[in-house]
């Protein structure tokens, strides 16, 4: 039988098996990374290097741990899990100000100043960058949680290139395993579809119109020790199954980032919408896109709502269902709990203002009477 495959055959069919064996290796890794926490591990690793400490967890009164620890961020665990896979500039900068703040009101005053955040930082490193970002915002306490929040986002770029990177080498790996495993050689597969066979009948007719027979595509092993011949007794094979790999891996970004878009794929779920300014909605919402207003742009007719009598007994109780324990039950409505409140509003689906409407006071004083 003469030859009738042509390039295009070559290209759909590779094309379908590099895509399969992506997903495959994409699966694999989001497993992997899920079990063995790296999301968590590289968080935690970015939060201790912005406080100029080592990768080592447990150090004595390690100010990267009481930030992990703290209230606002020990909630976004989940189960079973050391830490939260993704932390928000916002929240990251709201605890590291909470607890310079506790430091600062150990030794000095008992409403610190951003002096005074600066002077209580542990580490000579992180003092030293504070200092500058204070400085920059002329001690302007807003102008320097912006600047900590801008720090905050350019580590953790730096720290998803790093992951991105690893992701790579794992896929490559998964991807060798997953060609030596199921004999996905590139050449051979090309030759194989190159060379499909046509009927003799039909060669009187033109190359697009050939009816072509079933290919049988040399995928697989028959027995191992065939598989194993095979492999030392043929190093053009090897580089079939190189290729597939690094094809593989190239293919990988494109398909991961398709299926984590239509099939939450990634293990720890997606990304959170940043709440600064206006967020638009998301792409694939019917109807078109609309900005959705956040904190900083909520009406200030809202703000009337706010349950104006409620006594400090009652926010305690609104504290403590919100999580919150020790030195952060104070019955003040302070920063630590306004962030609390947002993250409650986001996980019943409503607005996130920190505001404490009459309805979020009666669910959470009925949650904590429970």
């Amino acid at each position: 039988m003469p030859a009738s495959g042509s390039l295009f055959d070559v290209v759909a069919s590779l094309a379908c098996v590099y895509g399969l064996t992506a997903v495959i290796c994409s699966a694999v890794w989001e497993f992997v990374a899920s079990a063995l926490q790296f999301r968590q591990k590289a968080l935690a690793r970015t939060v201790r290097d912005l406080c100029g400490e080592t990768d080592e967890p447990g150090q004595p009164n390690s100010l990267a741990d009481r930030i992990l620890e703290h209230p606002t961020i020990r909630k976004l665990r989940s189960p079973g899990k050391t830490g939260p896979s993704y932390l928000s500039a916002r929240l990251f900068t709201g605890a590291l100000i909470d607890e310079l703040a506790g430091l600062a009101r150990a030794s000095g005053p008992a409403r610190p100043h951003v002096s005074d955040l600066v002077s209580a930082a542990p580490n000579p490193d992180l003092r030293r960058t504070l200092a500058l970002f204070a400085d920059e915002a002329n001690l302007d306490r807003q102008g320097f949680r912006a600047r900590i929040e801008d720090w905050y986002e350019d580590a953790m770029d730096r720290a998803t290139g790093w992951y991105r990177r690893r992701s790579r080498a794992w896929i490559l790996l998964f991807a060798v395993a997953v060609a030596l495993c199921l004999n996905l050689d590139t050449l051979q597969i090309a030759r194989a579809v190159w060379m499909a066979p046509v009927d003799i009948a039909h060669m009187d007719m033109a190359p697009a119109a050939m009816p072509k027979t079933d290919v049988a595509m040399p995928i697989g092993w028959s027995t191992l020790s065939g598989a194993v011949t095979a492999i030392l007794d043929s190093p053009v094979k090897i580089l079939g199954f190189l290729i597939t790999a690094v094809a593989v891996s190239i293919f990988a970004d494109l398909w991961f980032s398709l299926l984590r878009q239509r099939g939450a794929l990634r293990a720890a779920g997606g990304v959170p919408v940043p709440r600064s300014g206006m967020v638009p909605l998301r792409a694939d919402t019917a109807g078109p896109t609309t900005p959705v207003p956040c904190r900083g742009e909520v009406d200030r007719a809202e703000s009337d709502l706010e349950a104006s009598d409620l006594t400090r007994d009652d926010i305690e109780d609104i504290q403590r269902a919100l999580g919150m324990t020790g030195r952060f039950l104070n019955g003040r409505l302070d920063a630590v709990t306004r962030s609390m409140i947002e993250e409650y509003q986001l996980s019943v689906g409503r607005r996130p203002t920190g505001i404490l409407t009459p309805y979020l006071v009666e669910r959470l004083l009925a949650s904590a009477d429970r």
